[in-house]
């Protein structure tokens, strides 16, 4: 087993390439780091000293977040250009599904308007 020990600094041209995967890296430029991998051209991520951009060059290359009960908390269909809460496949440009799935809209705890699913088949809540 080897060990390195760094103390300070690292100093880097341009990018970290995987070892036997060169279309694998992450790269450095000027404020700038990205996330590469595949055989296209294309980054996943990009962060820069304004923004986090998730596929910059606009391909179809879908983005999650998982939470703890749900593996699709949010997700992007780029292919698709849809959004889904608690939804995979959204058919809609906003997909919303859950248990008793509900939008709020709050200005505070007595000041709210919630639109939603009831919990019996065709049932609507406002």
């Amino acid at each position: 087993m080897n060990l390195i020990l760094l103390l300070r600094v690292i100093n880097l041209a341009d990018n970290i390439v995987h070892t036997g995967d060169s279309d694998t890296k992450i790269g450095f430029g000027s404020n700038n780091i990205y996330f590469h991998t595949g055989t296209n051209s294309n980054d996943k991520m990009n962060i820069t000293s304004a923004a986090v951009v998730i596929n910059q060059d606009a391909q179809d290359f879908n983005f999650r977040v998982e939470g703890t009960g749900s593996q699709y908390l949010l997700f992007t269909d780029a292919g698709n250009d849809r959004v889904g809460i608690g939804d995979a496949v959204p058919n809609q440009l906003l997909g919303i599904k859950g248990t008793n799935a509900q939008i709020s809209i709050e200005e505070d705890d007595n000041e709210f308007i919630r639109i939603g699913v009831g919990e019996t088949e065709g049932d609507a809540v406002i």
